[in-house]
This record gives structure tokens, C-alpha cells and sequence, in this order.
């Protein structure tokens, strides 16, 4: 049985609680640092005033998505967050990548069920994880390219017990929670 790590894994507790919103942001911070750092090449392709367009777009979507978490998390009273711990409940792990028969059934499912919600998102990335026990959970970045040209990526758990959680629908640390708990695999590949 062969084992891999993912990236997130190997500073464990350092950079996995804000892998969730690292998704969010991250691929319009590497559009923009692209766009800054080609230097001279920049100017043989891109407009001054495009750059410039561009990042305002990045700073305003970035400020957008801010402004959303906080009020969402605003009203996310102590009370409320024990009710969705208890409704998005994740049971123990450890939890290992799953790599069998069911994994493409299941993985098309849900990004068909996303299609759904939002027919002009692409699929970034998906893997689904599992316990001892069998419970399972398809984890799955989706990207979106807004009308300024900026991404807007989201990531999105499915759950075996019958729970979907969208992150556009949580601010980040309550998703980070959720994520940090189910789709965090220890490495070992299973099928």
C-alpha cells in the first residue's frame, strides 16, 4: 500500500486550519503576484491601466469576501455553533485518502450537484477521505471566474451522513472547523 502526503499535511496544526480559506483567495493572489512579477514582459502584453483594473478587481474581491465571512460569522452565536457542530457532525478519524471502487460514483455526484447550484464553476480539485468505520467525506475546490476576471474559488464537503456543506455559506473559520476535521487525510492511500 503506497502512501502519500499531501502538502498540507507536513507542518500539521501550522497551515491545515486555514487551508479553506487559502482556497478562496489564493488563486487571485497568484494571479496578481503573476502579473506583478513578470516585470518588463508585462509591459510588452499587458496594459498599465489593465494591471491596474486587475488589481482593483483582486482588492475588491478580497474585501467583498472578507466583508461576508465577518457577517456571517457575526451572527454565529455560541449557541448556533454547538447546532451545526451537531448537524455537520464529523466523527473520529483518523482519516485516509480513499481510493476505490465507489470513489469516481461518488466524486461525480457531488460536482454534478454543484453544477447544479452554480453552472459556471470548473473543478479544481477533489479527494474523498475515510475512517476505520467507513464514514466518508468527497472534499471538493471549485473555481469560478467572475465577470472583472477575477477567481473566486469555494470549497465544499459531502458527507456519508447525509450532510452538504457549501463554503459560501459559512465564513471561514467555521468551515475551516468542519474541514480541518474531515478532509484532512493522514497520508495513507486506501481502496
Amino acid at each position: 500500500m503506497q502512501t502519500l502526503h499531501p502538502p498540507w499535511n507536513k507542518r500539521r496544526g501550522s497551515g491545515g486550519t486555514m487551508r479553506a480559506l487559502y482556497l478562496k483567495i489564493a488563486g487571485a493572489a497568484v494571479l496578481l503576484g503573476n502579473v506583478l512579477s513578470c516585470g518588463s514582459a508585462v509591459a510588452d502584453y499587458w496594459d498599465p491601466k489593465l494591471v491596474a483594473k486587475l488589481s482593483q478587481a483582486l482588492e475588491e474581491e478580497n474585501e467583498r469576501q472578507k466583508k461576508h465571512n465577518e457577517a456571517i460569522e457575526s451572527k454565529l452565536t455560541p449557541e448556533i455553533l454547538e447546532k451545526l457542530r451537531q448537524k455537520y457532525y464529523v466523527p473520529p478519524g483518523p482519516y485516509h485518502l480513499y481510493r476505490g471502487e465507489e470513489k469516481e460514483r461518488l466524486t461525480q455526484s457531488f460536482w454534478d450537484e454543484l453544477q447544479r447550484r452554480n453552472p459556471n464553476v470548473s473543478l479544481l480539485h477533489s479527494y474523498i477521505t475515510i475512517n476505520e468505520q467507513g464514514d466518508w467525506f468527497v472534499c471538493m475546490s471549485t473555481e469560478e471566474i467572475l465577470n472583472n476576471h477575477i477567481q473566486k474559488r469555494e470549497f465544499s464537503i459531502k458527507s456519508s451522513r447525509a450532510w452538504t456543506l457549501y463554503g459560501e455559506e459559512f465564513g471561514g473559520k467555521f468551515l475551516s472547523e468542519i474541514d480541518r476535521k474531515s478532509c484532512n487525510p493522514d497520508g495513507e492511500v486506501v481502496k
